[in-house]
C-alpha cells in the first residue's frame, strides 16, 4: 500500500490539472445544501443549516436512535440486498455509497465502486465524486487525489433529485473540495504558518486573513482588502463542504470565521463553541477567536435596567417604622398576655378540681 501511495504520488506530478470534482451525491434523496435558484445562490439561514448538519452526524453516530437513522439503515439494506442479487443499477449503486458514508462505512463504500470507476464505458461522474470522498473520509488523500484524473465529465449532469440549476451550483463547489484535498495533502511536508501544529489551522480555501484594519483578528470585522479576496458566495460554498463532510471540524471552524466576518457574532460563537466544547478541538488560534467573540458579545449585552421606585411604594419601605412600629409591638404584647393568662386559669381550675 505505501509503494501504491508513493506511485500515485508521484504520477499525480506528472499529469496535467484534472478536471476538478468531489462530492457526496445521493439521485434519490432530497438535495440539502444552500439555496440554488438561477444564476443566484443563498446561503441557509443558520438555525436551518444546523438543523441538516446535526441530523448528517446523527446519522453517522451508532450511539443515536433516530428516524433518520433507522430509514438510513433501512435504504442500506434493501439496496445490499440488490447488490447481492446481482440487481442493483448504476444510479442505485450511486445512492447506496451515499448511505454508507453517512453511515461511516467508507471501506464497503469502496469496495462497492471501486468496480465501476474502472468501468469507462458509460458516465461514471457521480461514482467518482463519490469515490473520492470516501477515500478522503478514510485518510486516503493520496488515493482521492488519484481518481479526479479518471472523471470523463467536467461537471456534475442533473439526474434523479438533482436538478440543472443545483448541478451548476454544485460544479462551482466541487473545486473547493478539491483544493481542500492538496491542502490537506501538503500541510504535513513544511512547518504551517505561525508555529501552528499540522491540523491546528484553518484552511485557506480562499486565500483570506481574517482580520480587521489594525491587522489583528476582531470581531465581527474583517478588513476591505481581505473581504475583497472573498467569493461572493464564500459562506454558502462551506455550507455545502460542511454538510458533505459533516464531522470536519476544520471546515466548520472555518464557517464560524466567515459568520465572524459578515458581523454575525452570536452564530459564530455558536460554531467555535462547538468545535471546542462538543468537538474537542483545542487548535490555540480557535480559543483565541472564541474567547475574543465571548467577550464582544457580554460588552454588547444590555445592562439590565434598574427599576425607578414608584411613589406608592414608598410606605412599604418605611412599614416598620414610625406608629406601625409601636402598633405591631404592642398586638404582640397582647397576645402573649392573653395566652400566659389563659394558661394561668387553666392551672387553677385543675388544682380547684384536685383540692375537691
Amino acid at each position: 500500500m505505501r509503494h501504491l501511495t508513493w506511485f500515485v504520488v508521484i504520477g499525480m506530478s506528472l499529469l496535467p490539472a484534472p478536471p476538478v470534482r468531489a462530492g457526496l451525491y445521493n439521485l434519490s434523496e432530497p438535495v440539502s445544501g444552500p439555496a440554488a435558484s438561477g444564476k443566484a445562490v443563498e446561503a441557509m439561514p443558520f438555525a436551518a443549516f444546523r438543523n441538516h448538519l446535526i441530523q448528517f452526524i446523527q446519522i453517522g453516530n451508532a450511539q443515536v436512535d433516530n428516524e433518520a437513522r433507522k430509514r438510513y439503515l433501512e435504504r442500506r439494506d434493501e439496496l445490499e440486498r440488490k447488490h447481492r442479487r446481482g440487481t442493483l443499477s448504476p444510479e442505485e449503486a450511486v445512492d447506496l455509497s451515499a448511505y454508507l458514508i453517512r453511515l461511516k462505512q467508507y471501506d464497503a463504500a469502496v469496495e462497492l465502486l471501486n468496480p465501476l470507476a474502472r468501468e469507462r464505458g458509460r458516465d461514471n461522474y457521480f461514482v467518482i465524486s463519490n469515490l473520492i470522498t470516501a477515500h478522503f473520509l478514510n485518510g486516503q488523500l493520496p488515493l482521492a487525489s488519484a481518481y479526479l484524473f479518471q472523471v470523463e465529465k467536467t461537471r456534475p449532469p442533473a439526474q434523479g433529485t438533482i436538478n440543472q440549476v443545483q448541478a451548476d451550483w454544485f460544479a462551482g463547489v466541487e473545486p473547493y473540495f478539491w483544493k481542500l484535498i492538496r491542502l490537506r495533502r501538503t500541510e504535513g511536508r513544511s512547518s504551517p504558518a505561525g508555529g501552528q501544529k499540522p491540523g491546528h489551522t484553518l484552511d485557506d480555501l480562499f486565500g483570506v486573513r481574517f482580520v480587521g484594519d489594525s491587522g489583528q483578528y476582531e470581531p465581527g470585522k474583517l478588513v476591505a482588502a481581505e473581504r475583497a479576496k472573498l467569493p461572493k458566495d464564500a459562506l454558502a460554498i462551506v455550507q455545502q463542504l460542511v454538510l458533505w463532510l459533516p464531522d470536519d471540524t476544520r471546515l466548520y471552524w472555518l464557517l464560524g470565521e466567515l459568520l465572524n466576518a459578515q458581523g454575525d457574532l452570536a452564530d459564530a460563537n455558536v460554531v467555535l463553541d462547538e468545535c471546542r466544547r462538543n468537538r474537542r478541538f483545542d487548535a490555540e488560534e480557535l480559543q483565541q477567536h472564541h474567547r475574543l467573540i465571548k467577550e464582544a458579545l457580554a460588552a454588547a449585552a444590555p445592562a439590565a435596567p434598574e427599576v425607578p421606585m414608584l411613589p406608592s411604594e414608598e410606605p412599604a419601605s418605611s412599614w416598620f417604622t414610625g406608629k406601625s412600629h409601636l402598633l405591631i409591638g404592642g398586638a404582640v404584647v397582647a397576645v402573649v398576655v392573653i395566652l400566659l393568662g389563659y394558661l394561668q386559669i387553666r392551672e387553677l381550675r385543675r388544682r380547684g378540681l384536685k383540692g375537691r
